[in-house]
């Protein structure tokens, strides 16, 4: 039987912002940033209250302590307290068209203030609780699915192995994929470079399978748990991980070009790095060698704007192939890869079609 109980009630526009910029309403980790809004949808937040137009409820945790934490509605939350503090006027739906919030009539002022926020208040709920109810909560606003594995950055061995080996300055191999692959730690608000990262990490460590940003697929049930709660070989995520950094080292050495468009490319599972772990987790690391260097080899002839057997360009060939083990299959057609650069049998599903999309 649970131990949450829940009640209802409101809350004024005023006070419940006051409530989040003074921080006595805490913001837990695992929720979106908060600038994710674009400016109309704010301002399309404002006219709403404005009109007194109803508004979807906030939804606030309790802990053991008394400490109350914004579970649900941070976005509007934040809306509102900019809109007070005069960072955006109203847009172009309103009466006001134009006027920020200080420029509002008295009358008006005092109305958006006293604007009643339906609140939802729950306690006695476990963290890990929490962060299901968050997320079952999310799923009908098309959270990301980096956005939801950020929100497990507590409890899931593949996301804490993934910000450690990868997302964090001075840490992992953060400082020297950063020539390769440029930069992911900093600024990211739908956390496109953690699902990347995790991908790259579960495929090191379980097979290339799992370098899938497909949320469904990560929670379905395997030996140990999920891709989510097994725990990870870190000595084979960064075995792995270290290869295909090592590629495009080598590749530099071969035909250097750095460009911010080429980091990216290089960056995304779906153009060579998800056909690499392939690679380096289905064949034997006596042949890794040479695989290196084939890889580098290919990568530096793509850049010089090779074309492959079909006509071609080298990667939009290797992207047309279905399977990540096609492509390893393409590099041993071109020539790229000795004879004997077997792959051992590796059961493995078609590529998910959002492995071959573009970061946003």
């Amino acid at each position: 039987m649970s131990n949450i109980t829940r009640n209802l009630n409101q809350q004024r526009a005023a006070d419940a912002a006051q409530r989040l910029t003074s921080r006595t309403l805490k913001v837990p980790v695992w929720q979106r940033a908060g600038d994710c809004w674009t400016v109309a949808r704010q301002q399309l937040l404002i006219d709403s209250i404005l009109k007194s137009y109803a508004t979807p409820e906030i939804l606030i945790r309790v802990d053991e302590n008394g400490q109350c934490w914004l579970e649900d509605g941070f976005q509007r939350l934040t809306a509102i307290s900019e809109f007070i503090a005069g960072k955006y006027a109203c847009g172009k739906e309103s009466l006001y068209e134009g006027k920020k919030y200080s420029e509002l009539p008295p009358d008006v002022r005092r109305q958006f203030d006293d604007y009643m926020i339906p609140t939802q208040n729950y306690r006695g709920a476990t963290e890990k609780e929490a962060i299901e109810q968050f997320i079952r909560r999310q799923d009908g606003v098309a959270l990301t699915t980096g956005e939801k594995e950020h929100a497990l950055s507590s409890t899931s061995p593949v996301v804490k192995l993934a910000k450690e080996l990868l997302l964090t300055p001075g840490f992992g191999f953060h400082d020297r994929a950063k020539a390769v692959w440029g930069a992911r730690g900093g600024a990211d608000k739908r956390r496109r470079a953690l699902e990347n990262a995790v991908a790259l990490v579960a495929g090191a460590c379980v097979g290339s399978a799992y370098v899938t940003v497909n949320w469904e697929k990560l929670k379905q049930p395997l030996s140990g748990g999920t891709i989510l709660t097994r725990e990870m070989d870190r000595e084979k995520a960064e075995y792995v991980i270290g290869k295909l950094i090592e590629v495009y080292e080598l590749a530099n050495e071969e035909s250097a070009e750095n460009g911010k468009k080429v980091l990216n490319t290089q960056w995304l599972r779906g153009n060579f790095s998800g056909y690499m772990v392939h690679t380096f987790t289905a064949t034997p690391q006596d042949q890794h060698d040479d695989l290196v260097s084939g890889w580098a080899m290919f990568i530096a002839d793509h850049r010089q704007g090779k074309l492959g057997s079909s006509g071609k360009p080298l990667l939009k060939e290797l992207t047309s192939n279905a399977k990540w083990a096609d492509g390893h299959a393409l590099l041993m057609t071109l020539g790229y890869f000795p004879d004997a650069a077997t792959t051992a049998a590796v059961a493995e599903e078609e590529i998910d079609e959002e492995e071959l999309d573009e970061d946003e």
